[in-house]
């Protein structure tokens, strides 16, 4: 998602790295939950001194059907 954003010029690219985490309690393990709702990181610059520049997306995993939303800024 964060490529094509970046190929489509709405974002600033090259992506570099992408890291995603489940927020509001949410877990990857627990097989109750029907879905789960992730932040993430995609970055596009290396600071160099230990951070990095990019974009908040977030997505939302259905784990019952196997679809996802996702999108550009925070849950």
């Amino acid at each position: 998602m964060a490529e094509d954003h970046a190929a489509d010029g709405l974002i600033d690219g090259p992506i570099i790295e992408v890291t995603c985490s489940p927020v509001g309690g949410g877990s990857t393990d627990d097989l109750t939950q029907q879905t789960t709702v992730f932040e993430c990181f995609a970055a596009h610059r290396d600071n160099g001194d230990g951070t990095m520049s990019g974009y908040t997306y977030n997505a939302t995993m259905n784990w019952s059907t196997g679809s996802y939303t996702y999108g550009l800024g925070a849950p």
